[in-house]
């Protein structure tokens, strides 16, 4: 079974059964804030497409990870493999890591 989430006009699929365990493990270790909700929605809103939630996952360096600690360490390699590479955007006048622009989305809405 699968999930839209419209956000701002945007469809988000939301994967229940392959996305379930992801979900729990990325919010065991980041908990969404008010900021990260506000920021997240300005990432979507400036998004050129849609992405799944798989997707965003996977542009967050994060789709493999199955421990608390893979997440982390995934995370921070992609972001600053991205940092490093230039593979950012600029969010509300913030330079991120296209990574953190796919964490964040995610974030926002769980």
């Amino acid at each position: 079974m699968s999930t839209l989430a419209l956000i701002n006009g945007r469809a988000f699929g939301f994967n229940e059964q392959t996305s379930a365990d992801k979900i729990a493990l990325l919010k065991s270790v980041y908990k969404p804030t008010a900021a990260t909700r506000i920021v997240g929605s300005r990432c979507i809103e400036s998004c050129d497409r849609q992405y799944s939630i798989n997707q965003l996952f996977k542009l967050a360096g994060i789709d493999d990870a199955t421990t608390p600690a893979q997440l982390v360490n995934a995370f921070q390699s992609r972001r600053k493999a991205d940092f490093q590479n230039g593979n950012t955007e600029t969010v509300n006048g913030w330079v991120l890591a296209r990574s953190e622009t796919s964490m964040i989305s995610i974030l926002s809405q769980i």
